[in-house]
C-alpha cells in the first residue's frame, strides 16, 4: 500500500490565512482538489477543504480570487502557474526541487485511489 493511502494530506481541512505579502498558493490549490482514481480533480464547492481568512491589508475579495484561481485548476495547470517567475519563494532551489513533485503527487493519488478501490472491490467479492 502506498504511503499516501495512509496519510491525510488529501483529506484534511485547511485554514488559509491570506495576506498581501504571502499566499500559500499550493495549499490553496490542494484544498480545492479531491482524490480520485484518475488523480487530483477539482472538488465541488461543498467538497472543498478550506476556510480562507484574509488578514492584515488583504481585501475580503481575495477570498473569491483564490477560489476563482485554484478552484478549477488541474495539476498541470497548477504546475504551470506555480512555475512562473512571479510566484516568489524564499529559496529558488526549493521551488526547483519541490514543484516537479506536484505532478508526481497527482500520479501517486491516482495509483493509490485505484489500489484502494480495488481492495474494496476484492473485499466485497470475498465476503
Amino acid at each position: 500500500m502506498h504511503v499516501l493511502c495512509r496519510c491525510r494530506c488529501c483529506r484534511c481541512r485547511l485554514l488559509l490565512l491570506s495576506s498581501l505579502s504571502l499566499l500559500s498558493q499550493f495549499e490553496a490549490w490542494l484544498s480545492c482538489q479531491k482524490a480520485t482514481s484518475i488523480g487530483l480533480v477539482s472538488a465541488s464547492e461543498h467538497e472543498r477543504r478550506c476556510t480562507i481568512r484574509c488578514i492584515h491589508n488583504a481585501p475580503a475579495s481575495q477570498h473569491q480570487q483564490l477560489l476563482g484561481m485554484w478552484g478549477g485548476m488541474t495539476a498541470n495547470g497548477a504546475y504551470e502557474v506555480l512555475s512562473k517567475p512571479d510566484v516568489v519563494v524564499t529559496n529558488q532551489s526549493d521551488k526547483d526541487t519541490q514543484l516537479p513533485k506536484l505532478l508526481m503527487l497527482d500520479r501517486l493519488v491516482a495509483d493509490c485511489m485505484t489500489e484502494m478501490e480495488s481492495d474494496v472491490l476484492d473485499s466485497r467479492l470475498s465476503a
